[in-house]
């Protein structure tokens, strides 16, 4: 199976699976480009947030710099106990910034790590509103399970599209 294999098994919340094909694929290609950090994510949503850190340290050699690693390396440390880091990485990001762009997707992270629900739901909005890519995958994204309870979650997902689950 190949990379895109692997973030199918993820959204299905087959983690073990998704990491094992994710580290293969990232294998066979030799390439740790755009998805370096992937399987730490894994690892985060599968609740195993000093993996996930162990992983990104040996990938990037200590702190990752590159946003949407950082914003796992700050949920991880969150998840750890440590949510100062993850609050000054979020603070960073807010910082005003005219000239550059971040994806709702990274800021989610550290604001759904954070508990941050009313922060999230307006990116969670504004996301939508952009057509942002995590708008479409707003219903299976691992990080997003401790918001799917509230009810402006069922209202995100109507707001995207999602259609209606009926129960028969």
């Amino acid at each position: 199976m190949n990379f895109p294999g692997a973030v199918v098994l993820y959204f299905a919340g087959r983690f073990d699976e998704a990491e094992k094909q994710a580290i293969r694929a990232r294998g066979e290609s030799g390439d740790q480009g755009a998805f370096r950090e992937f399987v730490a994510e894994i690892q985060l949503a599968a609740g195993r947030p000093r993996v996930a850190l162990d992983e990104m340290q040996r990938i990037f050699g200590g702190e990752p710099q590159a946003d949407g690693a950082r914003a796992l390396w700050g949920a991880a440390l969150a998840a750890l106990g440590q949510p100062a880091v993850a609050r000054k990485i979020l603070d960073e990001f807010l910082a005003p910034m005219p000239t550059r762009y971040l994806p709702p997707r990274t800021l989610l992270i550290l604001e759904v790590s954070l508990g941050l629900k009313d922060q999230a739901f307006a990116t969670i909005n504004r996301a939508i509103d952009e057509g942002a890519d995590i708008a479409h995958i707003l219903k299976v994204h691992p990080p997003l399970t401790p918001l799917r309870t509230d009810p402006r979650f069922a209202a995100a997902l109507a707001k995207a599209g999602f259609p209606q689950e009926t129960i028969l």
